[in-house]
């Protein structure tokens, strides 16, 4: 089953500036973007439910 995931974040550019280094307002998004799929599915993985 593929599921589809759509959800927004209210991100504070300068505190995601400081732990990541990116200033870039269009590379912080791409970057939050990629950093919160890896987790949710890095989660999914770590719990054994994809294939």
């Amino acid at each position: 089953m593929k599921v589809r995931i759509d959800f927004t974040v209210d991100i504070n550019e300068e505190a995601w500036a400081a732990e990541y280094g990116t200033a870039d307002t269009a590379e912080t998004r791409s970057d939050v973007q990629q950093h919160a799929k890896n987790m949710i599915t890095g989660h999914f993985d770590s719990i054994g439910v994809l294939r």
